[in-house]
């Protein structure tokens, strides 16, 4: 009697095995599958908005045939990544359902309150609306149309495909220079002003001292760090009070034989980055802080130069 429970119970299980399989597998619907979003093209799509659950949120217009950002005064988006964002997301289908259970939401993060990327798609006379989910492996994450209860896996797009910063779609150097070409580079910080120059013979420091040496792999260092800058964040064209650009925290200047770049760092926003301005550019931005602290603002004298050798001790050490 125990021997014909136990083999009840066995099937039982097996049964039960069997039915979590089939309802939680994705399963193949190649013969029904469609394009997740079948009514939009590429070229209908004037704008993109990604979401997260923290609500932050950048958006993406077409303005005048190009990508840019709205709210940062129109700064252009990267050439290829509106276009290739919109393949990925255009490619997603729904070939494989996972569920078609409201409650399983949540846990896949396709909820309407809880979900990994929020993506809207506008168009001239339309919005599209879906979800992106967790990532059961790499590569892959489920998704769902906002208003719909089907989830789907994909292996087209995830949630690091979507992202809410602004350095991930633009072009994120500020300020370039070959440093080759620079001739003159005056650095002005809290610590006092630096002047290096550069001819046929390399690179020299204006403020050495009688008794000093320079050390020039830290001032090259420091001329190479200041010609390339780059953003974190566009902020816009207009200046405003809180950049604190009026009362900088340093200026670098960069000068080549062509041209002069002035770059203005001015103080600390609530990310607590740098707000900076180049002479090039008519955007001001944001740029990190670490980067700009350790290679530029708290540079001091001492710095760039050697210091002097240890003298040796005579007699043995005595």
């Amino acid at each position: 009697m125990s021997k014909r429970t136990n083999q009840i119970l066995a099937g039982v299980l097996l049964l039960q095995i069997t039915l979590g399989v089939i309802v939680f597998w994705p399963s193949s619907n190649a013969a029904e599958a469609q394009p997740l979003l079948p009514d939009v093209t590429a070229e209908d799509v004037t704008g993109i908005s990604v979401m997260n659950a923290e609500e932050e949120q950048i958006l993406v217009e077409k303005v005048n045939g190009e990508w840019v950002l709205p709210q940062a005064d129109n700064y252009p988006v990267r050439e290829e990544k509106a276009p290739n964002f919109l393949e990925k997301v255009l490619n997603v289908t729904t070939e494989r359902l996972v569920t078609r259970t409201e409650s399983s939401q949540k846990r896949l993060q396709v909820d309407d309150e809880d979900f990994q990327r929020l993506v809207t798609l506008y168009t001239t006379d339309s919005t599209y609306a879906f979800y992106i989910g967790s990532s059961p492996s790499y590569g892959r994450a489920h998704v769902r149309l906002q208003g719909e209860s089907e989830t789907y896996l994909t292996d087209e797009i995830s949630s690091s495909d979507a992202s809410v910063r602004a350095d991930a779609w633009v072009d994120t150097q500020y300020v370039s220079v070959d440093p080759n070409d620079v001739v003159r580079m005056t650095l002005e910080n809290p610590n006092g002003e630096f002047v290096f120059e550069q001819d046929d013979d390399g690179w020299s420091y204006l403020g050495l001292g009688p008794d000093e040496e320079v050390n020039e792999t830290m001032m090259q260092n420091v001329v190479f760090r200041a010609s390339s800058i780059t953003l974190l964040r566009p902020l816009g064209k207009e200046e405003k009070e809180e950049y604190g650009l009026d009362d900088p925290t340093a200026v670098v200047t960069l000068e080549t034989e062509e041209k002069t770049v002035t770059l203005t760092i001015g103080g600390l926003s609530e990310n607590d980055y740098y707000y900076i301005k180049s002479s090039e550019s008519p955007y001001y931005v944001e740029a990190s802080k670490n980067i700009l602290d350790s290679n530029l603002i708290n540079k001091t004298h001492e710095d760039f130069i050697k210091e002097p050798p240890t003298p040796t001790p005579e007699n043995g050490g005595e």
